[in-house]
């Protein structure tokens, strides 16, 4: 179909009149602005030569249209019929509009004018420059910058590798929809996505005849930076690798690899790959670690070269004394991030990152093990000079949080609770037996009446099927008569953690509380909070809030949800506390928006971020509970709903 929907427009208000319209009258019927019509017409007028109708303009008084066959009209409004009946999508909220705006400019070799791209998406010239301060910020990581000449509108500057990078990541992890206007514009995302699928088939093939493994993610990126690679070669866009580089590659093992696999492609895309591309996709198979080394992985030392050994040591170092996490004997964990470090190292040298698709929930769900990838990521950069983006980071922190799992893995000394003592209890006893025996010992099983005399000295938490409502010194988790399989999921999650749900309310008080507050951005909540801490810890380190900024400089502290936790880089405070601002309306604080801030600081010598993040985690992936609090702008509400959580 030749028409886009405004020359759509244009045409149907000129074919339903007979007299002449101006520029003017058209803007008022169809809602488009006077210049982008100008600009419309000229496209129009062409398309609809084909139809042999003929547009006219006449100055002074306007245009309008002469239809000399009635057939080819009739095909054209059958046509445009079946477009209109399509559901069109156009992007409607800041997300769907920063991801929209941010495939034009990578696609476009030419000058964008804003007023334009206020037309084309029916908002304000005002609205498109915010979601361009988005945007600057998300083309950052990949060292590219957009540039704004007087005259002439705005366009995006940067190296042909990073482009490439970042067009990976938004080509194929947005809908469909937000493309769908970009087909006339020479851009086919069907088209691209099916040419990934023909990579993939080659790849498969290819990896089975040489016997090369490749696993899960690392697949999908390597045969979408080839589709990239296709798409860009055939607009005339090419990497360029200099010399020295390139003879660095030439002679890897990687690089023959790389050029049999193209060579597979080239036979059936009808393109061919220049050297440069070779060794593009070379530094791709180097940077991930994709092809099986001599070395098998064992559990000692001396596994990695010096360097890298070095490097762990010293991130299990760092991470004990900032986080009080102590890894230096987890020897599993050793060896896994020194796998995953030493391809990563490479791959950054060449400035390529890899995206995590699932970097939001990781970040979300497993705040302890991000907090710990995080202080890996800066002993990584003291070290190589290479900074970690948050998608790898949350890479890292995969790593630590299967670390973390398994160290809560300890069987737990238990007493079971029932109302009549032994006799009822042998069935609840023989089934926590045969679902729970790796994480409960049960010790004892007494009755209700029993609990004054019991000594809970080697007890770690009660199980019960009647309430308890006299004070003991262990956790208690109620349990039913019968045991579902939830019910063995949610006593393995409560058995995992010791915190009583009183925890949360020592740490908030009212002189840390604000409510209402009004902030544009997180440097206007961070001076609040600063001095809201100040005046009420006197005696509060002087760097602890240089130490704040350094942590939010590593990775934001936005977690989804409306909430933010900005933290120290590591507990240097004498006391634990939680300080919350409540902002008046969502302000944007690094690519998300935020209107709960809560301000966490630990005691030095408590060391208890692991317990005190999983339970924060638990409250911001409640978007219900989060919305209630802010709602409410109660800090009796805030404690109350976090002791919900204080108990895992």
């Amino acid at each position: 179909m030749p028409l886009d929907d405004k020359q759509i427009k244009i045409f149907n208000a000129l074919r339903e009149t007979k007299s002449d319209l101006t520029s003017y009258d058209l803007a008022e019927i169809t809602g488009i602005s006077r210049r982008l019509i100008r600009n419309k017409i000229k496209g129009l007028r062409k398309a609809l030569t084909y139809y042999d109708i003929e547009l006219l303009s006449k100055p002074n008084k306007g245009y309008r249209i002469l239809i000399h066959d009635d057939v080819k009209c009739e095909k054209l409004l059958g046509e445009i019929d079946n477009v209109q009946n399509e559901e069109k999508s156009i992007p409607t909220n800041e997300r769907e509009r920063t991801d929209y705006l941010t495939v034009q400019l990578l696609l476009s070799t030419d000058y964008l004018k804003v007023d334009d791209l206020a037309d084309e998406l029916y908002i304000g010239r005002a609205s498109v420059s915010n979601n361009l301060k988005v945007i600057r910020k998300r083309f950052e990581k990949y060292n590219l910058t957009i540039i704004n000449r007087p005259g002439l509108g705005i366009k995006l500057e940067g190296d042909e590798v990073d482009k490439r990078l970042c067009m990976s990541e938004y080509f194929f992890h947005n809908p469909i929809e937000i493309f769908s206007d970009l087909k006339g514009k020479g851009f086919d995302i069907e088209e691209l996505k099916e040419i990934l699928g023909q990579i993939k088939t080659i790849i498969i093939d290819f990896l089975f005849e040489y016997k090369i493994k490749i696993y899960g993610i690392a697949f999908e990126n390597l045969a979408a930076h080839i589709a990239i690679a296709i798409y860009r070669i055939r607009n005339n866009n090419y990497i360029s690798i200099e010399d020295e580089v390139y003879d660095k590659f030439k002679n890897t093992e990687e690089f023959g690899i790389a050029k049999k696999m193209l060579n597979k492609i080239e036979e059936k895309v009808n393109i061919k790959f220049p050297e440069s591309e070779i060794a593009y996709i070379a530094m791709h198979l180097m940077g991930k670690e994709l092809i099986e080394k001599d070395y098998v992985i064992k559990h000692d030392e001396n596994v990695f070269p010096k360097n890298i050994e070095d490097l762990l040591h010293e991130i299990m170092n760092d991470v004990y004394t900032k986080l009080g996490l102590d890894f230096r004997g987890n020897k599993h964990l050793y060896v896994s991030l020194g796998m995953h470090i030493m391809p990563m190292i490479n791959r950054l040298s060449f400035n390529m990152i890899i995206r995590n698709p699932l970097h939001d929930e990781i970040k979300m769900n497993y705040t302890a093990a991000f907090e710990a990838a995080t202080i890996a990521g800066l002993t990584i950069y003291k070290r190589t000079g290479l900074s970690l983006c948050e998608d790898e980071i949350s890479y890292l922190a995969l790593h630590f949080e299967y670390a973390i799992e398994q160290s809560l893995k300890t069987v737990k000394n238990v007493i079971l609770v029932c109302a009549t003592g032994r006799g009822t209890s042998q069935l609840v006893f023989y089934h926590l037996k045969e679902k729970l025996s790796d994480v409960i010992n049960v010790v004892g099983i007494i009755d209700l009446y029993s609990l004054k005399s019991t000594d809970f000295t080697d007890v770690d938490f009660i199980l019960s099927t009647v309430p308890i409502s006299i004070d003991v010194p262990v956790p208690v988790i109620n349990i039913p008569f019968f045991l579902s399989d939830e019910d063995i999921r949610d006593i393995r999650v409560k058995l995992s953690g010791n915190v009583t749900k009183q925890l949360f309310s020592n740490y908030f008080t009212k002189d840390l509380f604000v409510k209402d507050f009004a902030a544009d951005t997180k440097e206007g909540v961070f001076k609040e909070l600063d001095r809201m801490v100040s005046r009420h810890f006197h005696s509060l380190p002087g760097e602890f809030f240089k130490s704040v900024n350094e942590r939010e400089k590593i990775a934001s502290t936005e977690y989804g949800n409306l909430v933010a936790v900005p933290h120290p880089l590591q507990p240097i405070s004498n006391e634990t506390f939680v300080a919350v601002i409540i902002l008046k309306k969502p302000i944007l604080w690094e690519s998300k928006q935020v209107q709960l801030v809560m301000l966490l600081s630990l005691d030095a010598r408590e060391h208890n971020l692991e317990v005190l993040y999983r339970t924060m985690a638990k409250f911001i992936s409640d978007k219900e509970a989060v919305k209630k609090v802010v709602d409410s702008r109660d800090l009796g509400i805030l404690m109350e709903t976090m002791n919900e959580y204080a108990v895992k």
